[in-house]
């Protein structure tokens, strides 16, 4: 693909945040050329095709787990290689990059305590593997599925998933549960007669009471100095004021390489970004570009009680040229 002066004018590029975006589509047009990078299987299967398209010949299967070599992009595609297999295209949303992994086991850590609360899906919904619509796939909920919320994180909650995977789930498509918890009986008083008191609930029986919150707050609860790896339910989400556009590199548009970059940052209770981590690099500039453009973004910090706190935000920059 080559890049003209007039394509060079018209140099497009979108910028989409974990909450809200769609699905990731890779740029269009022909493959890009992209850093070789691992990353391993999140579906439970997917079938390698010998072309970016569902329509083209079967070359293999590949289980979950299963590390590959990424070659090229297309399409929402990539060009895998296993080892001692040929190499063949997936769907991207089926592979989880090692920085994404890396990253979700962190936050798998700091999550285990957190207490669950039931909930029951109510549409077939996916899961995925970050609170991201374009984060890598585990697999799909059906009706009527129970999972356990471990906590609420903007458009997803997060659920515990077989052998304490942390997954996410549109929050849309789950309805919390009440837990029915049982009530202790009141210890009758010495000389008073039994009596109905207007007000007070019976003290004998189970009864039905609000679950607990996503993530213990308020009642002298006291969250650490760091950055929040989950808002509490009732929480307010940081909401961007000020989003400066990243440059397209002169040597990337002129090669005519798109790419992605995913970045974890710390929208700090200021509401400017702190540290910004790589969690998917791009050619070229591109990864460069992107962290300094959101470096500079500005935000209304989260809230919780009332408070401004600090906490952990994943976005996405896709950089792309016009075809032609």
């Amino acid at each position: 693909m080559r890049a003209g002066a007039a394509r060079a004018l018209s140099a497009l590029f979108c910028v989409a945040v974990s909450c809200g975006c769609g699905r990731r589509e890779g740029p269009a047009g022909p493959a890009v050329p992209a850093t070789e990078d691992r990353a391993r299987v999140s579906v439970e299967r997917v079938i390698c095709r010998d072309s970016a398209s569902q329509s083209s010949s079967v070359v293999r299967t590949l289980s979950r787990g299963t590390e590959v070599r990424v070659l090229d992009h297309r399409d929402g595609w990539a060009r895998v290689a296993a080892d001692g297999g040929r190499e063949a295209w997936v769907p991207e949303d089926a592979l989880e990059t090692a920085g994404a992994r890396q990253a979700r086991e962190e936050r798998t850590k700091a999550t285990a305590k957190l207490p669950p609360q039931p909930g029951a899906v109510l549409e077939r919904a996916p899961v995925l593997l970050a609170a991201d619509w374009g984060a890598a796939r585990w697999g799909d909920l059906g009706v009527g599925d129970e999972v356990p919320v471990v906590l609420a994180d903007h458009d997803f909650y997060g659920v515990r998933l077989p052998g304490g995977v942390l997954g996410f789930v549109p929050a849309r498509s789950v309805r919390l549960v009440p837990e029915a918890r049982e009530v202790e009986p009141t210890p009758a008083v010495a000389a008073v007669a039994p009596a109905t008191t207007p007000g007070l609930a019976s003290p004998a029986g189970p009864a039905e009471i609000p679950g607990p919150a996503l993530v213990p707050a308020g009642e002298g609860e006291e969250y650490p100095a760091g950055p929040l790896e989950a808002l509490p339910a009732g929480a307010r989400p940081p909401v961007l004021t000020r989003r400066v556009d990243p440059r397209y590199p002169e040597t990337a548009r002129r090669e005519g390489i798109a790419g992605e970059v995913v970045l974890r940052v710390v929208v700090e209770a200021s509401g400017q970004v702190g540290d910004v981590e790589v969690l998917t690099a791009a050619p070229a500039g591109l990864t460069e570009a992107a962290a300094e453009a959101v470096r500079r973004w500005e935000y209304e910090p989260a809230l919780v009680d009332g408070r401004p706190v600090a906490v952990y935000k994943t976005i996405r920059v896709r950089f792309s040229l016009p075809p032609g």
